[in-house]
């Protein structure tokens, strides 16, 4: 059986809890404003909303890309 790994790099298994399809704040290539979807362990989920980094709810999802225009 192959290994698994969240978008935060670390290896995902049964032990270790797993956050999925958490909302991001991101930017483009372009540096225009995004939101990205992640796969995340718990810990860098703890991490990116300690950082204000993840989008509770579609409000904030509109407000963080608005904001950038």
């Amino acid at each position: 059986m192959g290994t698994i790994y969240g978008t935060c790099g670390h290896e995902l298994s049964i032990e270790r809890e797993v956050v999925s399809g958490v909302a991001v704040k991101g930017c483009t290539r372009e540096g225009d404003r995004c939101v990205d979807f992640r796969s995340l362990c718990a810990d860098c989920e703890a991490d990116y909303e300690k950082d204000d980094m993840v989008l509770h709810n579609e409000e904030e999802e509109n407000k963080w890309l608005m904001e950038g225009k």
